[in-house]
């Protein structure tokens, strides 16, 4: 019997339980689901992940789709979980609306969403105008969502894409993806 249990486990992390935590996300049609510790999203298939780090030294996730021909990418998602939030739910989002405000960005909706897992939601959009390296001034949109979990752990969701691109589009969609971990 003593074999059994190692067993139950392997096969249990090789499903993606184990330390992620019950993430449930439906990926549409030519999509595939990425997974960060405790939430996940679809993204489209030729996205490429790479784990990095912020200004802090924290764990940051970002997935980037395909480089246009001027050389940005058509689509980056952002993902990152802050255990144990200290500031609280309402000053982060305060952060972001000043954040936006200071680089120019046109928030065009600012709402409390629903997300599935989560204790609370907030949505972000926004657009804004930045020049590429090759100095070529360039409209992006960012879709983004901040959501908290039962346990004060906070989610940050970014996407932002030129419009010119095709995932533009696509932001809604992959937005609408995220799910947390049911605790």
């Amino acid at each position: 019997m003593p074999l059994r249990l190692p067993a139950v486990v392997a096969v249990l992390l090789v499903a993606g339980c184990g330390a992620r935590g019950d993430v449930r996300v439906s990926a549409p049609p030519g999509y595939r689901v990425e997974r960060v510790v405790d939430f996940g999203f679809a993204v489209p298939p030729d996205w490429r992940r790479a784990e990095e780090k912020d200004e802090q030294g924290r764990p940051l996730t970002t997935v980037r789709g395909p480089a246009l021909p001027s050389g940005v990418p058509d689509g980056v998602a952002h993902a990152q979980r802050y255990a144990d939030y200290p500031q609280g739910f309402g000053t982060a989002l305060d952060q972001f609306r000043d954040l936006s405000r200071l680089n120019g960005y046109r928030l065009t909706v600012d709402r409390e969403v629903r997300v599935g897992g989560a204790a609370r939601a907030h949505r972000f959009e926004a657009s804004y105008e930045l020049s590429t390296d090759r100095g070529v001034p360039t409209a992006f949109r960012l879709s983004g969502v901040y959501a908290l979990t039962g346990d004060g752990t906070l989610v940050e969701f970014v996407l932002r894409a030129p419009q010119q691109g095709a995932a533009a589009a696509r932001l809604p969609l992959i937005l609408d993806s995220l799910r947390l971990a049911e605790k």
